[in-house]
């Protein structure tokens, strides 16, 4: 019966210690990544805004520029991409979560533009990005890079 028990207890101490398997939050850093490459866009060609708005392509450069200059959306966008990617290296989730809600009003905001000037697929791109960075703060907890 001792060997039973010593057995038994030892399947008990690692069902105790057990830890499941957070996944990776894919779209997370997904958001992330695009976050950096917009702000490496927006701070190599300094100009781009400004020409498209010339350009008369789309009102939305224009609509953009009427809340702040081109270099400030970069720090923006480069704010969203640092809060995400420190709260995820170093699992501060309170920062994963600040991350994600600029991130989606960020694109709730370009998604809104896009609508104003004609409905299009970048309007439905930015609107399933804004809806989804909401939807991933309730899984903040539940995932992580390192496990």
């Amino acid at each position: 019966m001792d060997a039973q028990e010593r057995d038994l207890e030892e399947i008990y101490n690692q069902i105790k210690q057990y830890e499941p398997f957070k996944p990776i939050p894919i779209f997370e850093v997904y958001l992330s990544a695009f976050s950096i490459l917009i702000t490496i866009t927006l701070f190599w060609f300094p100009f781009l805004m400004e020409e498209a708005k010339s350009a008369g392509s789309l009102k939305l450069y224009g609509n953009l520029l009427e809340i702040m200059p081109q270099h400030w959306w970069a720090f923006v966008f480069a704010l969203a991409a640092l809060l995400k990617a420190f709260g995820l290296m170093f699992r501060f989730n309170n920062l994963r979560i600040a991350g994600l809600l600029v991130s989606a009003a960020l694109y709730a905001l370009i998604a809104f533009f896009f609508a104003m000037d004609y409905p299009n697929i970048g309007m439905i791109q930015f609107t399933c990005m804004a809806v989804f960075s909401l939807a991933a703060v309730f899984v903040v907890k539940h995932t992580t890079i390192r496990n």
